[in-house]
């Protein structure tokens, strides 16, 4: 079937809430930010801000440490003989370590922060112990989750690590839903909420969907134009046609709703999709 728009419904998993989340797996030697859903899995392109590793931060350091001392040096008074007198900071071995850590989880937090500031999705930390607990401590991102997996995620693949974050991940997810769920049941008897498809897919286009669900692998076909507001829904797909379903999911990501995927339609009195309106 051709229909007359870009066709997103394969891309949808990738937008939805339907279990999509992000996994920080960091180590001293490298950083990967994976983005998963429940049956996916797939590395991202960090941003050029995030540092490759903490061989990297070390080597800014050390090159940010010798411009100051330079600076000082060429300024300071000289010791006897003619030679520059030193600056000490006087920190311990241990202290020093922990600082080049904090520098190294800063700048990957501060490179992360545009990437993820209007994501509302959890996000699970990987890595060794003391590592996850350095991070946490100047981490910004408000979704991040309360567990992590631990362990060096070097030695791990990426569909290793995925197997291993879902169940830590997969309450806070439910969770979201059945809160989502909650609210549309306590609305359905009212006009703030429907499980009408010829009422949804205009509201989508408008703007007025707060929060939709749709039943996972199903289609609905019709026709719906936005210059009138007319839609028509049929029982199987005729020539023009659209995926209705497709069509109210990608509007509501556009204008900034959430999109659920249920396994079943028993929640939403045995539709293919329902809805809450904004308004």
């Amino acid at each position: 079937m051709i229909a007359p728009h870009f066709y997103l419904k394969p891309l949808l998993p990738f937008l939805i809430n339907d279990g999509r989340f992000y996994i920080l797996a960091f180590s001293q030697k490298e950083i990967r930010l994976l983005q998963g859903t429940r049956y996916t899995i797939q590395e991202v392109l960090l941003p050029e801000q995030v540092p490759e590793s903490l061989a990297v931060t070390l080597q800014y350091d050390k090159l940010q440490k010798e411009l100051q001392y330079h600076s000082t040096a060429s300024g300071a008074l000289k010791e006897k003989g003619g030679r520059h007198a030193m600056v000490f900071h006087g920190k311990g071995e241990s202290d020093g370590a922990t600082e080049h850590l904090n520098r190294y989880f800063h700048q990957i937090n501060h490179g992360l922060h545009e990437f993820l500031h209007d994501e509302t999705v959890p996000m699970v930390l990987a890595g060794v112990e003391y590592m996850m607990d350095e991070y946490r401590k100047g981490n910004t991102y408000p979704h991040l989750v309360a567990g992590g997996l631990a362990g060096n995620p070097d030695e791990m693949s990426i569909q290793t690590i995925h197997q291993r974050v879902w169940p830590i991940v997969e309450p806070t997810l439910s969770q979201a839903q059945q809160s989502a769920l909650a609210q549309y049941q306590e609305y359905a008897a009212t006009e703030q909420a429907s499980n009408n498809i010829s009422l949804i897919v205009p509201a989508a286009h408008a703007g007025r969907v707060a929060t939709l669900f749709v039943v996972r692998d199903q289609e609905q076909w019709g026709h719906f134009d936005p210059a009138t507001g007319s839609i028509e829904v049929h029982t199987s797909a005729m020539a023009g046609d659209d995926d209705l379903l497709e069509r109210a999911a990608t509007q509501t990501i556009l204008h900034g709703g959430s999109v659920y995927v249920l396994d079943q339609s028993t929640d939403i009195g045995n539709q293919l999709a329902a809805a809450v309106f904004r308004y």
